[in-house]
């Protein structure tokens, strides 16, 4: 549910800004929103807005990565590892809760940024499927 929210946040921001309709990925959605943000430390940004939906797609995946860019990264005392075709060893509840407060920072950054400040509110909601 929360992953299906922030996809739709992020399409929402990203077409509101470019004022084209977005895609249907959610890397390649974050990959074009956050250079626009112009946030510090994007590409950490990028890689814990990842994880989640990391996260979820590996749990289909029967606990193996099989799709997107590796990531490797720490979050408090928590490491991610996601490699290509590997198991994964960061899905316990202390992982998902680092990973979930670390991503509502995220989010917090992303709509305190300028660029989506100066944005006509209410921002239009689409809801994506």
């Amino acid at each position: 549910m929360i992953q299906f929210r922030l996809d739709n946040m992020i399409k929402n921001i990203l077409s509101t800004i470019t004022k084209k309709s977005a895609s249907n990925s959610y890397t390649a959605n974050i990959d074009s929103l956050l250079p626009i943000l112009q946030l510090a430390d994007e590409k950490r940004k990028n890689q814990i807005l990842r994880v989640l939906q990391y996260l979820r797609n590996t749990y289909h995946n029967n606990g193996t990565h099989r799709t997107g860019k590796p990531i490797n990264i720490q979050i408090e005392n928590y490491s991610f590892i996601f490699d290509k075709n590997c198991s994964i060893d960061c899905a316990s509840w202390g992982h998902v809760t680092i990973a979930m407060k670390a991503t509502f920072e995220v989010v917090a950054d992303i709509l305190n940024s300028a660029p989506v400040r100066a944005l006509p509110w209410p921002v239009p909601i689409h809801i994506y499927s």
